[in-house]
């Protein structure tokens, strides 16, 4: 999926892509690791897993995590980062909205936002909200010339992944 990134080159990306669930925190690092590469600050919003992890293992890759803002869920004590801003809940798809809007509004030369799970989103509401929360960031991303890149696991049982396909220049597949 990364080569796939790469081949777009300079161009801001707005891409969904569909991973299995068993290569998402691979895919992720991946991702993250292709931006950093290009010297770009970046927001990854985690559903899945305490971002502590995710640092740990972009660290081996030489990430500069310092250049990255991780929005989490989950609250991890363990953690020592300090660029880790903590949502009380997956519920609250307007609080993550605020944050997630002023980090794409802050004048910067290129960025990027990372979301890993829109499934999981969906299990905390219901899939209206989503969606609108997906179109919302999308419009936000592309009016402010910021990557963003969307994940998800599920193929399209509930009808989701069609309705949201308009919002994105390309989707790509890894399952």
């Amino acid at each position: 999926m990364v080569q796939e990134l790469e081949k777009m080159g300079k161009e801001i990306i707005n891409v969904l892509m569909i991973v299995d669930a068993s290569q998402l925190h691979q895919v992720l690092a991946d991702t993250i690791a292709h931006f950093s590469r290009n010297g770009m600050p970046g927001l990854f919003f985690s559903t899945t897993k305490p971002t502590r992890f995710f640092q740990e293992e972009l660290i081996k890759k030489k990430v500069d995590v310092e250049k990255i803002i991780f929005l989490e869920s989950m609250v991890d004590e363990s953690n020592i980062y300090k660029n880790v801003v903590f949502v009380q809940t997956l519920e609250d798809l307007t609080g993550i909205s605020i944050v997630l809007e002023a980090f794409i509004q802050e004048p910067s030369q290129e960025k990027y936002v990372l979301i890993d799970s829109l499934d999981l989103l969906k299990m905390y509401n219901n899939q209206e909200i989503v969606f609108n929360f997906v179109e919302q960031i999308t419009q936000l991303c592309t009016l402010n010339k910021t990557n963003c890149i969307m994940m998800t696991s599920k193929k399209d049982e509930d009808g989701f992944v069609t309705k949201i396909k308009p919002f994105f220049k390309k989707v790509l597949f890894k399952v």
